[in-house]
């Protein structure tokens, strides 16, 4: 994926300091997605690859005042079918947080609060749409991100608030994730 700023108006003569980026990609079949097991197929959600060319796209704003600030993100995924006819749904994902903006040397810290939103239509197999896929999420998080001249590090946990997935038969647990970000 590759991100572009559309809009930085990041100088010290400014009251208020905006970051617009948009961006897209191509995510590429490289992972293992037919995995057999007692001789039977692993059913498609539970292979650790999709097997599929994947479009995503994304935008991101960023709006802040002194030390503290809002951060709004949405992103899609367009997925094409695996070599077994089989598509995952397209996702939309959404999120929101506020963030407390602190320089400590040449280190900015950066802990934020928010919520995400997740939704995903039916997963396909050839066009014909499969029961118990899709579905949406509210998540609820706390993050604590570190930047250093051109790395990002970062850790967020997430607690669903409430889901619909699977037609009400799958549950989601917390979940906490790490990112390795670094900037050109």
């Amino acid at each position: 994926i590759a991100n572009f700023v559309v809009i930085n108006s990041d100088s010290s003569c400014k009251r208020y300091k905006h970051l617009f980026q948009i961006g897209g990609g191509v995510k590429s079949p490289t992972g293992k997605h037919e995995i057999i097991r007692n001789g039977i197929m692993l059913n498609q959600n539970i292979q650790p690859g999709t097997g599929s060319f994947d479009f995503p796209l994304n935008a991101i704003y960023t709006l802040r005042h002194k030390q503290t600030g809002f951060n709004a993100e949405m992103g899609y995924i367009f997925n094409s079918p695996n070599n077994q006819h089989y598509q995952f749904g397209n996702r939309l994902t959404t999120a929101t947080r506020i963030f407390y903006w602190k320089k400590v040397k040449q280190t900015i810290i950066l802990p934020s609060i928010g919520m995400a939103f997740e939704k995903t239509k039916n997963d396909l197999i050839s066009s014909i749409k499969q029961d118990y896929t899709g579905g949406e999420i509210l998540i609820a998080n706390a993050g604590f991100d570190m930047y250093y001249k051109q790395i990002s590090l970062g850790v967020t946990y997430k607690k669903p608030v409430t889901e619909s997935i699977g037609g009400g038969y799958i549950r989601s647990r917390q979940r906490l994730s790490a990112n390795f970000i670094y900037l050109f």
